[in-house]
């Protein structure tokens, strides 16, 4: 029989050469003969993958099936990469990659220098090469005045510099983001239960075409999203203290992070035993809350009001130069309707965030608590995340590209219940 994870890897990778075809080829070499090596070794796969799973009562045939998926990520996802990164080497910094991702080399390069990245001015660096493209450079680009992401990034982008350059002479931010995509796919893969389960997570994970192209391309989402699939897989194998580490990182890295705090206090107040339960809770929230103090905390004594400016107002339309209005959310379909004059004005996005995420907070919480698992958690952050986002200042392609990897991660930790018993780290 054919199973539904050979239909769902027939799907994803077929989907995945045209991209690799239209994106990466053409950056080394035309489009001829040699490209057709990109073709053959996917499809021979393929048909191998589906042998394998028609075999399902040979003893090897699940080991047979990983480390096929395992190739075929490994071939795929890095030849991608791979061209990615030659070819950007062989022409400017600015080409082949993220304008985001070029702004945080230019940042951890400041950081290095021993100047603030919340202070420093981006357009006399590469990222400078980025005009704003909302106005079609008539306006000058806001970011070259604000550095929107948190700075863990940062902190561990300067070790990754640092050994970069002395080993293959250059760095490219995505050599560390790679590191964190391994994070994220290890652990949603050991956050499934069954073998079939770990194999289909692992399809998916790969080869998500809403959230590779964004990865390779430079997104930094996969940055934080290692860090809570990594806490969720320590909350599932009830590690609270070092969940708590794990989270705290995600919040010092990205701010939809943030929106999964009230969930996991939730969770850790309903899996802790019930003597000393408040104290247990508070234990493991002041672990995650230091843990993110201690990135952010050197940052804002730095500088608070270029920190603040940057990582909050910058991006809720406080600053003197905001982010624009912009994609798939409330604030376009205002913004469309004439209801905002125009993308640039400032716009109490607040307001409707309170209004609609503070009720479906309280029924999240509720409806969590009354099965405390690890996938009820995932699932209330995804549907509170998505709220949040729709009803902000802009709402992207990638953001969608990241909540598609959220429902994956939802996904992996099936239906979990933490065993019964104080935690082993407390």
């Amino acid at each position: 029989m054919i199973g539904i994870d050979v239909i769902v890897l027939w799907m994803l990778v077929l989907k995945f050469l045209p991209m690799f075809y239209v994106r990466a080829s053409v950056y080394l070499f035309s489009l001829n003969e040699r490209y057709l090596v990109f073709n053959i070794i996917p499809i021979v796969l393929l048909g191998l993958y589906a042998a394998a799973s028609t075999a399902r009562r040979w003893k090897n045939s699940a080991y047979m099936r990983f480390l096929i998926i395992g190739f075929l990520g490994v071939f795929l996802i890095g030849s991608y990469l791979g061209l990615q990164f030659f070819a950007r080497h062989n022409s400017q910094p600015y080409l082949y990659i993220h304008d985001g991702a070029v702004q945080t080399e230019d940042a951890i390069t400041a950081l290095r220098s021993g100047h603030n990245p919340y202070a420093v001015d981006y357009s006399k660096g590469a990222f400078g090469a980025f005009p704003d493209t909302f106005s079609e450079a008539t306006r000058p680009n806001p970011a070259w005045d604000h550095y929107v992401y948190l700075p863990l990034p940062l902190l561990l982008g300067v070790p990754f510099a640092w050994a970069a350059d002395a080993t293959v002479g250059w760095f490219d931010i995505r050599m560390m983001y790679a590191v964190f995509f391994v994070v994220m796919v290890l652990s949603m893969v050991a956050l499934a239960r069954e073998k079939e389960h770990k194999i289909l997570t692992l399809i998916i994970v790969l080869f998500n075409p809403y959230f590779v192209q964004f990865f390779i391309a430079g997104f930094n989402d996969v940055f934080f999203l290692g860090l809570i699939a990594l806490a969720a897989l320590l909350l599932q194998r009830r590690r609270l203290m070092w969940a708590a580490v794990a989270f705290g990182a995600a919040i010092a890295s990205k701010q939809p992070a943030w929106f999964l705090f009230p969930f996991f206090v939730a969770f850790v107040y309903g899996a802790v035993p019930l003597i000393g339960r408040w104290k247990a809770t508070l234990k493991v929230v002041a672990i995650a809350v230091g843990s993110a103090t201690l990135a952010m905390l050197p940052f804002f004594i730095w500088s608070p009001s270029h920190f603040i400016d940057s990582t909050i107002r910058y991006a809720i339309g406080g600053a003197a130069l905001s982010y624009p209005i912009s994609g798939f959310g409330f604030g376009q379909l205002l913004v469309s309707s004439g209801f905002i004059h125009s993308m640039w004005d400032a716009y109490p996005f607040w307001i409707w965030q309170a209004l609609v995420g503070i009720p479906l907070l309280i029924v999240l919480i509720r409806w969590q608590l009354k099965s405390n698992t690890v996938t009820r958690m995932l699932i209330s952050f995804i549907f509170f995340t998505l709220v949040l986002l729709f009803f902000s200042r802009y709402f992207n392609d990638s953001h969608l590209g990241m909540l598609s990897m959220m429902l994956v991660l939802a996904f992996a930790a099936g239906h979990h219940n933490l065993p019964h018993g104080p935690d082993p780290d407390a």
